[in-house]
């Protein structure tokens, strides 16, 4: 925290120091065209008013024909630097354009990516299609939500193949909350699995107990072995009942909705706002480029977002 502190603060007098040498510029600037404007003729008139006294050096100029020679000159140089600065003007325009579109294409691939990956650990598409076929179909719910895993493990994965090192820290934070996020749904799917594994289990517990019928009723249809691996089947099911698989069930369908508003809603809303900030920042570079000295505004604005 100290650390910070003490950047802060010497960026802080970095940035006053920049002000103060764009004031002293300005200042530096005016001195010169008053001179050249207003001193320059007075030196040439104060010349020839001595001159006429104490005759040092003799001309055949007039002094309305220098003073006519010296304004052909200085407007030829305004002229000059007009154009000079119409040109640079012109190429810090074309600079920016490009800056900005450059910035906002970069930008919106990574934003559109990112809007890919909440659409993927999104829980409520993966809840809904489980209600058409999940409890019907337990091996069909467990791939459902082993694919959900899958997506969630592997979220942010592709955000490195458009996002380089100094374009990550503008969204450093938001990737690491979608990250948690999508750990924290990874957990509670694998409770949605474990609880269709056990409806499995008590699936084959019918089907274990139909065969053992079968068994009593007719000895020898089935071998020892298969007896004593059926016994045991039924041995580790006394403890499972659908209701209880219910009930857990209704948990985690809980536990996803209150993730859903509590953590990945907020999420669409940080990322707005990120995208926001990184919007403004393009904004005030290219903004920064127009200026006479573009090149040190914008680089004192990213040295102010790393800072923070």
């Amino acid at each position: 925290m100290e650390n910070i502190k003490q950047k802060w603060q010497k960026m802080r007098k970095k940035l006053i120091s920049i002000r103060h040498k764009r004031v002293w510029k300005i200042m530096f600037w005016i001195f010169v065209g008053s001179l050249l404007v207003l001193g320059v003729p007075m030196v040439i008139n104060w010349a020839y008013m001595y001159g006429e006294r104490y005759p040092i050096i003799l001309t055949f100029w007039q002094p309305e024909a220098v003073l006519a020679y010296y304004g052909s000159v200085l407007g030829a140089a305004i002229t000059a630097l007009s154009l000079f600065f119409t040109i640079r003007f012109t190429r810090k325009q074309l600079q920016r354009d490009s800056y900005i579109k450059n910035e906002r294409e970069k930008w919106e691939r990574i934003e559109n990516t990112i809007g890919n990956i909440l659409n993927e650990i999104n829980p409520m598409p993966i809840l809904k299609q489980e209600m058409g076929s999940g409890l019907t179909d337990p091996t069909l719910a467990i791939n459902l939500f082993q694919k959900y895993q899958i997506s969630c493990r592997t979220a942010t994965d592709m955000l490195m193949a458009c996002v380089n090192t100094a374009d990550y820290v503008n969204i450093e934070k938001l990737v690491n909350d979608i990250t948690d996020t999508a750990n924290i749904l990874f957990q509670v799917s694998q409770k949605k699995i474990d609880q269709y594994n056990r409806q499995q289990q008590l699936e084959k517990r019918k089907l274990t107990q139909e065969l053992l019928q079968i068994e009593h009723n007719k000895p020898g249809s089935l071998s020892a072995e298969e007896i004593a691996a059926h016994q045991k089947t039924i041995e580790d099911t006394n403890c499972i009942s659908f209701k209880d698989i219910m009930n857990e069930m209704q948990k985690v369908n809980d536990e996803f909705v209150h993730i859903y508003d509590m953590r990945f809603r907020p999420l669409l809303q940080q990322k707005g706002v990120t995208f926001e900030v990184i919007n403004k920042k393009i904004q005030e570079n290219a903004d920064a480029i127009l200026s006479l000295d573009g090149n040190e505004s914008c680089s004192s604005v990213n040295e102010s977002e790393k800072t923070k």
